[in-house]
């Protein structure tokens, strides 16, 4: 198991994340049922990235103000990390992702030995869960 560089951001770091989407205009949420040394440093630093590449992707290609949700837990013993678009308000224009925007998001959760799901929801926006063995 590879060892994680004292700089390298986790789980503690997501907060940024969403003040980035704050900044670039839109809403973030994150919900974490984690406790203190729960996840190791290393899946944590993958789960910050598989955030990272949502907030990025979001900040990219969405066409209308959007709200993401973000949630972590343990699961099944593994970590659970779910991101999902939420228009922000009922005429805003729905986020369509394509193969090309979900890529290295596919790669970089089979790369940690994750598994990964993101579907489009009822009202045209999307969700992706991982899961990432602890």
């Amino acid at each position: 198991m590879r060892s994680v560089d004292p700089d390298e951001k986790g789980l503690a770091h997501v907060p940024e994340l969403l003040r980035e989407l704050e900044r670039a205009g839109h809403d973030a949420r994150l919900t974490d049922r984690t406790a203190p040394g729960d996840v190791t440093p290393v899946v944590g630093h993958q789960a910050y990235l598989v955030f990272q590449d949502s907030v990025d992707l979001l900040v990219r290609r969405a066409p209308s103000p959007q709200r993401l949700d973000l949630r972590v837990r343990i699961d099944d013993g593994q970590l659970l990390v779910s991101m999902q678009s939420v228009g922000v308000d009922p005429d805003s224009t729905p986020m369509e992702l394509t193969a090309h925007d979900l890529g290295p998001l596919y790669r970089r959760i089979e790369a940690a030995g994750g598994r990964t799901t993101v579907r489009s929801t009822q009202n045209g926006n999307w969700i992706a869960i991982a899961r990432l063995p602890l």
